[in-house]
């Protein structure tokens, strides 16, 4: 560590001194007040300017001498002068002997500082194992972004997608901040609202992506907010977005590849029927039989990419080659450039059209765009059908080959990151502050942060208290029995109220003669549609259960639902929320062994897991065969979806199951969180 050498002065304090003092005694008048900047020797560039004393106007080394100053500036006292490293930590007296790193105590230190005596004298290191900053964490890797937690002083190391040593990356543009000057647009005039703009609305990566529509997610030109969006009398659109020129190296090979989100009208194979035309028709053309011959019709509403280059147009991507869709998602495409390396290139995207019919559909979205040499020695990185992508490892890549639109079956392996995958904390960002986000295994989670109690708002979302005959805004599906279902129970329910059960006509048992051989009645009920909360609450599923199975016979430690491995299971409840097209189970009558024994159960279920998701809470009764089926059944009352600012450690002994315990006590959970808890019997 440096250290001040001239009684506490500092090193500016002592050069304006000097300066001043060689003025003065030169016999100068008033210093000329431009500034010149001075480099130390340690490299670090000091202040221009020095207040001189007296009232005199400010000093400038340049006023001092035509000679240089000699490398270690000495004080008026003959002292040297040293700078304090920058985030170093100043100590308040010269450095001292030592003989032990404890005689160094006295010493300021930092958090990420130790005292420590090397040939005898104290110093300042760092501490192992810590940082203070992400220049600590530089581990060497040029694949990696390194930075510091600066609550927890640990380093981390994210891997940059797509990183390899050698690559040149002329451009690259995530338009996070907008449109980009980089970009040009260019449209007819009769656009209108229609045109090239940043969106918030869908996005690759981050939040943004740049968009061709109106405000209404169109590109009809007639269609406008003030008018509700409805379609009107339309004109076509046509417009171009070209980037600035690009310098290929030479004796490289070069990519540009961006990610494309597209909805336009589709082709016209979609709706005629397909002809046989020879010759075949061009890339912008779609052979349909039309009065009953085969012709190439030309598609409209088609994008294109073109190389602009040595004063040529040159086509690379057409948007016929994917059906003029994405399908509702993102789609990699990628270019091979190798054949302009060492010239200069500019991409352009045009889109037209040509009529105003049939424009009410989404539009183009672009993210992600980079022009980038090939990784230098990385030829395994090029595939083909013949040689397709190497497993790279990671679990949140797809290792599927990336083929260049204007190559002949060959691509890239860019080991695309897969969707709804993260590989740090910083892609999980919600916008919500009220939670805390984190990448777990690959996957975003959004934790409520509770230490913002404020955030939280008491609230509930879905309440049926089965008082009132029916099943009013309950669906049922998935039942295979006309007698044994889901229907409503009077006086069945936990204070004698109504219930909903799933059972015969009488709720007395769930057995169908009726059933083929083996087969034993199923059915699940669905509630409407509803919205769970994020930030600093919880969503929790809660009711009352009264399950009576041939698993009531049964002591819980000889519970195993299936009896055999391949087998189906028997008398088996679950909860389930339904959204994304798919069924995600959210708790099981495994968490109970199968029965309540008769008896009324509350039950909770946290849903911390799908938070900010749009659901239906699914009930599932699966009786898996036909034999004794002469039980109670399930009756279930009280159903609260609701939003807590709190959650107990644990709700029932099932969630403890992990929890290893003596003799005569056996897992359980208590108002403090899973224990063992004495045996009953014992």
């Amino acid at each position: 560590m440096r250290t001040f050498g001239v009684r506490g002065q500092s090193k500016r304090a002592a050069v304006a001194a000097a300066a001043l003092g060689w003025l003065l005694a030169a016999g100068c008048g008033t210093p000329t007040p431009t500034p010149i900047p001075i480099t130390l020797p340690d490299g670090h560039l000091q202040d221009t300017r020095f207040d001189a004393v007296d009232g005199a106007e400010d000093a400038t080394v340049a006023d001092a001498a035509d000679d240089d100053l000699p490398a270690d500036i000495e004080a008026a006292d003959g002292q040297d002068i040293d700078e304090p490293d920058e985030g170093a930590t100043d100590a308040t007296a010269d450095l001292a002997e030592c003989a032990t790193d404890t005689d160094c105590s006295k010493l300021k230190l930092g958090f990420c500082d130790a005292a420590v005596c090397a040939d005898g004298i104290c110093k300042i290191a760092a501490k192992s194992g810590l940082c203070c900053g992400d220049a600590a964490c530089d581990d060497e890797n040029v694949c990696t972004t390194d930075h510091c937690d600066l609550d927890s002083h640990v380093c981390g190391h994210e891997v940059i997608t797509n990183c390899c040593v050698g690559k040149k990356l002329m451009g690259d543009y995530d338009f996070e901040a907008g449109m980009n000057v980089d970009f040009i647009a260019a449209g007819a005039a009769s656009n209108g609202l229609v045109q090239w703009q940043a969106s918030t609305t869908r996005a690759h990566g981050g939040k943004s992506s740049i968009y061709f529509g109106n405000p209404c997610h169109n590109y009809d030109t007639s269609s406008a907010v003030v008018n509700a969006c409805k379609p009107g009398k339309a004109s076509p659109v046509s417009t171009t977005l070209t980037s600035k020129a690009f310098s290929l190296p030479k004796g490289i090979g070069a990519q540009l590849h961006f990610w494309l989100w597209l909805d336009t009208e589709p082709p016209y194979s979609d709706s005629v029927p397909p002809g046989a035309c020879i010759p075949g028709c061009g890339p912008t053309s779609t052979c349909v039989m039309v009065g009953g011959s085969a012709q190439c019709i030309p598609e409209k509403d088609v994008l294109t990419l073109s190389v602009l280059v040595g004063g040529q147009t040159l086509p690379v991507f057409y948007s016929t080659q994917i059906g003029k869709s994405t399908n509702g998602g993102w789609r990699h495409i990628a270019v091979d450039m190798s054949a302009w390396a060492g010239q200069d290139i500019a991409a352009r995207w045009s889109f037209a059209t040509g009529t105003g019919i049939k424009n009410g559909y989404e539009g183009i979205y672009l993210d992600d765009i980079r022009i980038e040499t090939a990784c230098q020695g990385n030829a395994s990185a090029a595939c083909s059908q013949d040689a397709p992508c190497p497993n790279d490892g990671e679990a949140c890549t797809v290792d599927s080959c990336t083929y260049f639109s204007n190559g002949i079956d060959v691509g890239w392996c860019y080991h695309d990151k897969a969707s709804g995958c993260c590989m740090g904390d910083a892609e999980c960002s919600d916008g919500n502050d009220c939670t805390t986000d984190s990448c777990n295994g690959g996957l975003c989670a959004f934790v409520p942060d509770v230490t913002k109690p404020a955030c939280c708002k008491p609230e509930v979302l879905l309440f049926d208290d089965f008082d009132t005959p029916g099943l009013e805004g309950w669906t049922p599906s998935g039942g295979n029995s006309d007698t044994v279902k889901w229907q409503s129970e009077a006086g069945g329910g936990a204070n004698k109220s109504g219930a909903v059960c799933f059972g015969n006509a009488t709720c007395t048992n769930y057995d169908d003669a009726t059933l083929a051989s083996g087969v034993g009645p199923k059915g699940a009920l669905c509630t409407k549609v509803a919205k769970l909360k994020t930030g600093s609450v919880y969503n929790l599923l809660s009711f009352e259960l009264l399950l009576d199975t041939e698993w009531s016979d049964v002591l819980p430690a000889s519970y195993k639902n299936p009896l055999a491995p391949g087998n189906p299971k028997v008398d088996f409840f679950s909860v389930e929320l339904y959204f994304d097209t798919m069924l995600h189970p959210a708790w099981t009558s495994d968490a109970i062994q199968g029965t309540t024994g008769g008896k009324w159960l509350p039950v909770t279920v946290p849903l911390d897991a799908w938070q900010g998701k749009t659901v239906q809470v699914c009930l599932r009764f699966d009786a898996g065969d036909g034999q004794a089926n002469d039980k109670k059944g399930l009756h279930l009352d009280n159903l609260v979806l609701k939003v807590a600012c709190a959650k107990k450690p644990c709700y029932w002994d099932g969630e403890c199951s992990a929890l290893s315990c003596g003799p005569c006590t056996a897992p359980a959970c208590t108002e403090t969180g899973c224990a063992c808890a004495k045996a009953p019997g014992c």
